[in-house]
């Protein structure tokens, strides 16, 4: 879909509301043999020098797609997600390396091999969303898929040298993602989910 062909949905989403607390994030969930493996490696975390509460333990893992400021009702995300999952089938991933991602804070997380259908899916969901509300990050031009491990507040050196110490223990990771869902945090909670299936129907709120 060219850049100018945005939703109908828009119209909808600038109605005056009540501003919610939270901020909502649209996330792409592995299955559970992925997630199995992903735990083992938050888990070899707790040897190295990160501060506890950086630690990712609040959810899942999970692959964040768009992050969208709370001005937008969450009632106008689940259509969203109901419209674009049909013919979505579940998307294969590879957790190619540790990084660090920029962000309010930084995270060491691992990069996700950006693919054709990883990328149409986020351009998809992005294009029924005013680009305002999107987390800058989030947007096509910034986005980089990953799964977050920990947030980072080191310097440049201090992320060199903790990229250096994952990446000594790190094996490539292969997977599926298979769920999309919306997720409103902190504190964290998914108020919607649905699987990725090919050629499946218009899927029911969860």
């Amino acid at each position: 879909m060219p850049a100018t062909q945005r939703s109908a949905v828009h119209a909808v989403q600038r109605e005056p509301i009540r501003r919610a607390v939270l901020p909502f994030a649209f996330n792409l969930i592995p299955d559970p043999s992925t997630s199995l493996a992903i735990e083992r490696v938050y888990a070899g975390l707790a040897t190295l020098d990160i501060p506890e509460q950086d630690l990712v333990t609040q959810y899942g893992p999970c692959v964040t797609i768009l992050v969208v400021e709370d001005r937008v009702r969450p009632d106008v995300l689940i259509e969203v997600l109901k419209w674009k999952l049909p013919g979505m089938g579940a998307l294969p991933v590879a957790f190619t390396e540790p990084c660090i991602i920029a962000g309010a804070p930084p995270t060491l997380s691992l990069r996700v091999r950006p693919t054709d259908a990883l990328l149409a899916l986020h351009h998809a969901v992005f294009m029924e969303l005013p680009e305002e509300e999107v987390g800058l990050h989030y947007r096509p031009a910034y986005w980089q898929p990953h799964l977050k491990l920990s947030n980072f507040r080191g310097d440049r050196a201090a992320a060199t040298a903790l990229v250096a110490q994952v990446a000594a223990r790190w094996r490539k990771l292969h997977g599926v993602l298979t769920h999309l869902e919306l997720m409103q945090y902190p504190p964290v909670q998914a108020i919607w989910q649905a699987p990725l299936r090919a050629g499946a129907g218009r899927p029911d709120s969860h």
